[in-house]
């Protein structure tokens, strides 16, 4: 039976192709079509227009008109409109917050750093990041993306809502409609934050299981489905869990402050008599759905999860001692310079609470530390003795490979 005929006009000719339903040859054909042209999506063409142009038996999607950069994959237009330095390659200051900080944060040099242990640090680090950089990136665009559909809504229901609303005679009333409109257009904190909750979990747990699996790997020389079967299992502990629940407590505050910021920004405009345009420009400009601030989100938690996971490895294999690893650039806090250099020279126990500044942490990213100490964090925990021999910066110099997040989650799809 036929079910289908199409032509295709190439130059002056018109070719027929007949697709038979359920017929082998046919469902090759289209296959190996679909396997040729899903390498052109790959290269960054809009999956829509593979599948036109391929003839493929496929629906179109409402993301299929992106074009896409290898970032990790994310849309093309999340980079345009973030900048140059909008795939993460750049630091952001530490210790930044959404909310206004009191004290000296001031940036200072380490002093009189030997060059040739900085050296180092600065090899390992380079690879640590590496390591975990396409899960920091997964969550960027996430973020990106559930900010977006905020946004999205918000404007739909600012225009609703400013369809129902009555000319303002008087001042009063002028307020009173105005707390109606804004009460209609910005989200319900309960809903919102249930969505958060969902998403951040799944990366958060991803990103303990990878950090548990390098320092496993990296202390006791543990591989294949073995590894993914400690850092799985370390990811279960009781307090691995407690990492998770405190780090989604902590980064449900983010919608308290979007919530705060749209409904100020609306009232401003409100007051002033702005019309849809305008208040719709207020809602889609407004800093809660920058870059810089979904860059903050997401790597705040992800080496926060890491570091969580790495401190579960390290008590996993039994390792006795752990030392703090700063990040080696100007961005770094004056307080985790003092970790590092403290920590490298006096090693801890692994059960020990790391000093910084007025803070208690017990490992880089710690989510029951202050948001001064915890936001933007870059350093890294690293052992320092296991099995009563002392691990060196050497051997993480020389011989450590870290593991890297595709590299785990192919092992625990193994596994």
């Amino acid at each position: 039976r036929i079910d289908k005929i199409k032509a295709v006009r190439s130059g002056q000719q018109i070719f027929a192709w007949f697709a038979i339903e359920d017929h082998p040859a046919i469902q090759e054909m289209l296959r190996e079509r679909a396997e040729k042209m899903i390498k052109y999506v790959e290269k960054g063409v809009p999956l829509n227009q593979v599948i036109d142009a391929g003839d493929l038996p496929f629906e179109h999607v409402d993301w299929g008109n992106d074009w896409w950069v290898s970032a990790g994959m994310v849309p093309a237009r999340e980079i345009m409109e973030g900048g140059l330095d909008a795939s993460i390659g750049e630091d952001l200051p530490e210790g930044e917050t959404d909310e206004p900080e009191d004290g000296d944060k001031g940036i200072t040099p380490a002093d009189n750093p030997d060059p040739i242990i900085e050296q180092k640090k600065a090899r390992i680090l380079q690879k640590y990041y590496a390591s975990f950089s396409p899960l920091e990136k997964q969550y960027i665009a996430k973020i990106r993306n559930y900010h977006r559909r905020q946004k999205t809504e918000m404007i739909a229901r600012l225009e609703e809502a400013l369809g129902d609303s009555k000319s303002i005679q008087n001042s009063e009333l002028k307020i009173k409609n105005s707390t109606d409109i804004v009460a209609k257009v910005v989200f319900d904190l309960t809903t919102e934050n249930g969505k958060l909750r969902a998403f951040h979990k799944v990366f958060y747990t991803e990103g303990i299981e990878l950090g548990a699996a390098q320092t496993i790997s990296e202390v006791a020389g543990t591989a294949g489905s073995d590894l993914a079967a400690a850092a799985k299992q370390a990811s279960r502990s009781a307090a691995a869990k407690q990492s998770i629940v405190r780090s989604i407590k902590k980064v449900q505050k983010i919608n308290q402050t979007t919530k705060n910021r749209i409904s100020k920004t609306l009232f401003d405009g409100l007051e002033k008599g702005e019309g849809l345009n305008d208040l719709a420009r207020r809602i889609s400009k407004d800093a809660s759905f920058s870059m810089a601030r979904a860059k903050r989100i997401a790597r705040t938690s992800t080496s926060s999860a890491v570091s969580s996971g790495r401190f579960e490895g390290l008590k996993t294999v039994g390792a006795e001692l752990k030392r703090w690893l700063s990040a080696r650039n100007e961005a770094v806090r004056k307080t985790h310079r003092n970790a590092d250099s403290q920590y490298t020279q006096t090693p801890i126990p692994v059960g020990q609470k790391f000093t910084v500044g007025s803070a208690l942490l017990m490992y880089p990213g710690d989510p029951s530390g202050p948001a001064e100490e915890v936001a933007n964090c870059r350093c890294m925990i690293l052992a320092a003795k296991a099995k009563g021999k002392a691990i060196t910066l050497d051997h993480y110099d020389r011989r450590v490979k870290f593991v890297e997040y595709a590299e785990l989650k192919t092992l625990l799809s193994e596994d």
